[in-house]
């Protein structure tokens, strides 16, 4: 996450030159504290001495916030495919891949992998796209599967 810290200039004021210049994660950061009512991550602690550094700081984050994060980040993010949404996707699958977490970020949005689950429907898709193939071939209509 720490990564993909993309600039953003934000004009606060239309009516104003004003901007102010952040990034991706802190907007995302911003945006997590603002829903919950309390300061999830204080990156603003980092910085007062605390002994925690940002990255530290990400780590000790609550799971279920955590992936909160991870969403509102995707969101602020460029369509880069690169350093925007496809690198950081890549890049959160890639770990969540090797630390063995059964959770996917698929359209900025992360989704639990269930083994058992994946394979049923991959099996009924497959079947369905067989039946849909024997149907469209002349010399199988007349035929019934058993």
């Amino acid at each position: 996450m720490e990564d993909f810290r993309e600039p953003i200039s934000i004009q606060p004021n239309r009516y104003d030159s004003y901007a102010v210049n952040t990034d991706a994660l802190y907007l995302a950061i911003e945006e997590l504290n603002e829903h919950v009512d309390y300061r999830v991550v204080d990156l603003d602690m980092t910085c007062m001495g605390s002994g925690l550094d940002e990255v530290h700081a990400l780590a000790n984050v609550y799971t279920p916030h955590l992936f909160d994060l991870i969403e509102l980040q995707y969101e602020e993010l460029s369509d880069d495919a690169e350093n925007g949404k496809g690198g950081f996707r890549g890049e959160i699958n890639k770990v969540l891949r090797e630390t063995d977490i059964p959770w996917l970020l698929v359209d900025g949005r992360l989704v639990k992998i269930d083994p058992k689950q994946f394979e049923q429907d991959l099996k009924l898709k497959a079947l369905g796209e067989m039946k849909e193939l024997k149907d469209a071939d002349p010399s199988t209509r007349g035929l019934t599967t058993s």
